[in-house]
């Protein structure tokens, strides 16, 4: 059980990298428009 939890965890924290990286990027670029506007 723990093998595989550690295992989950490894491969979750790349998975939310990748997922988060084009979510900040598009983000980003609305946020300093909204707060610049």
């Amino acid at each position: 059980m723990k093998a595989t939890l550690s295992i989950h965890q490894l491969y979750a924290k790349p998975i939310l990298f990748v997922a988060g990286l084009p979510l900040l990027l598009v983000g980003l670029p609305a946020l300093m428009r909204r707060i610049y506007r």
